[in-house]
């Protein structure tokens, strides 16, 4: 991680798997904040999930999994 700024990836969500996304999103979300420590957010307008690391993970290989 770079000093002063967050890790980011940004992951492209396909035309097919939109739908099932947004209907399963509260069951998918509550573990990455919760037992990651990840920030997420669904950009509905380019249909791609954001995540990056609020705070030093105790596991660095948690952003790319």
């Amino acid at each position: 991680m770079l000093q002063g700024r967050a890790e980011t990836r940004k992951v492209l969500v396909p035309p097919h798997r939109y739908t099932p996304l947004k209907n399963n999103w509260e069951a998918i979300y509550g573990p990455l904040v919760e037992q990651m420590g990840l920030q997420v957010r669904m950009n509905l307008k380019r249909r791609t999930v954001e995540l990056r690391v609020s705070s030093p993970p105790p596991n660095c290989s948690w952003l790319q999994r």
